[in-house]
């Protein structure tokens, strides 16, 4: 099945705030009046045309595993020159060559008899002249990526095993879920899973105007990070896989490894500031979008982040972390607390053996599509009053509407926090609600809670 992203008809542009469609005059006009604070730095910019080239590629295309060793400092160089280039402009052409560079640099060659060899092949595609604007790649590696349903439990483990990916492969074997078929069906399951904000007012304010001050990172933390990826974990729209940084920051790759991880360094400042251009915000702090059958025979979503906004995420919630566990404890357990579903089970167990003897009941609840269903505002809200310096960099991930890609089809994301992100800020959005109940037993883990006591009370 192919299916494609609505298209606005040309000379038509997308307003990045909102993304609603706009002609190149309309659209000064709406921002004067809709987005003032946003309106100098807002570059018109034609988000649908630039989405549909990455989730094309994304679909289509076959990138390598890993970087040849022989090609990681040409890999290494060439990314921090465009990381580089960015900080210094705003320029979304220059900035959409990060977004494409694993398409670009890294994309699998056609086998050809006596042809190069593949470090050669990758060197050519990194020192190649090209923009993602004006690329017509003749693609012919893959079909759609979600429409073979038919893959074995056992293909997908030794897939993860070939990525060194062990947990992964044993989770695949253990699972009784399966990818549900890439169909209309699906989709609309998807777009129900993501409803619309229900909020007119508009919650875009400038960054500047509030004074909020922003987390700052160092090169040893964002290569711890790095490197806490998990062996195999996926790209994202961007198909950059974490593994490339890995191959590319390997100290043996000496300065060119050092020149990229302050780049990256550099680049992860920048997105904690909220400093990335607005227009560019629906795309980078989107995800791929795919679906898991599950037992019930509901769909159960999975979203991959681009990788720069999943490494950001990581060193955001490393500087919150100590703030909010004590906040959220004694009921809170997926925060912050090592083996915390552990302590809610050996806890729980504790409670029954104690009060066998008495008339008290366990109820379980799971919240239904819990991270999906948060209002943003009250995100924004809460970080803005209690964690400031975190705000930067939630506002842009959450104060505009983001895109998911599912296939070709863009399915907007405008409630909810996206998987890896801070799992403090769902955590802390229900604080209230879980400090409010009056049960004995109270154990929560992120969604999944645990009351024990009365049933009356209960």
């Amino acid at each position: 099945m192919a299916t494609s992203i609505s298209q606005p008809t040309p000379p038509r542009v997308a307003c990045p705030v909102c993304l609603e469609s706009f002609t190149r005059q309309g659209i000064k006009l709406h921002m004067t009046r809709m987005h003032p604070s946003h309106q100098a730095a807002t570059q018109l910019f034609n988000y649908s045309e630039f989405f549909r080239t990455l989730s094309h590629l994304k679909m289509h295309s076959k990138t390598l595993k890993r970087i040849p060793k022989g090609a990681r400092i040409s890999a290494a160089e060439a990314l921090s020159s465009c990381i580089n280039d960015c900080l210094v402009s705003d320029s979304i052409v220059l900035w959409s060559r990060i977004l494409a560079f694993s398409y670009k640099s890294l994309n699998i060659p056609k086998k050809v008899a006596n042809g190069p060899s593949l470090t050669s092949s990758v060197k050519q595609n990194i020192n190649m002249e090209w923009s993602v604007f004006n690329w017509n790649p003749t693609i012919n590696h893959r079909q759609a990526k979600h429409s073979n349903p038919e893959n074995t439990y056992a293909k997908q483990a030794i897939t993860k095993l070939e990525d060194r990916d062990r947990s992964g492969a044993v989770r695949i074997l253990s699972s009784d879920e399966a990818f549900a078929p890439f169909d209309s069906s699906t989709l609309k399951s998807l777009r129900g899973k993501h409803p619309t904000a229900n909020s007119s007012v508009d919650l875009i304010n400038s960054i500047s105007d509030l004074n909020s001050p922003s987390f700052q990172t160092n090169e040893k933390d964002v290569f711890k990070a790095i490197f806490s990826f998990l062996s195999g974990s996926a790209g994202g729209l961007d198909d950059l896989r974490p593994q490339y940084l890995k191959d590319m920051l390997s100290s043996q790759n000496g300065a060119a490894g050092a020149k990229l991880l302050k780049s990256v360094t550099d680049l992860v400042d920048l997105m904690l500031r909220g400093a990335i251009p607005l227009a560019l915000c629906p795309i980078l702090y989107g995800a791929n979008l795919c679906a898991l059958k599950k037992k019930d025979g509901g769909i159960r979503p999975i979203a991959s982040g681009n990788a720069f906004r999943r490494l950001a995420s990581k060193i955001c919630n490393s500087m919150l972390i100590s703030k909010t566990t004590s906040f959220l404890l004694p009921y809170q357990y997926g925060v912050g607390i090592k083996g915390g579903a552990e302590t809610v089970v050996h806890s729980l167990r504790a409670f029954i053996n104690d009060n066998i003897l008495s008339n008290f009941s366990i109820l379980k609840i799971d919240f239904k599509n819990a991270f999906n269903m948060i209002h943003r505002e009250r995100i924004l809200s809460v970080i803005a009053e209690s964690y400031p310096e975190a705000y930067p960099y939630v506002f842009q991930a959450y104060g505009s509407p983001s895109c998911l890609a599912y296939g070709e089809d863009c399915i907007l994301s405008q409630r909810g926090v996206q998987q890896r992100d801070p799992s403090s800020f769902f955590s802390i959005i229900i604080q209230p609600l879980i400090s409010f109940l009056s049960s004995p037993f109270n154990a929560w883990y992120l969604n999944d809670s645990t009351l024990g006591g009365l049933p009356d009370v209960v």
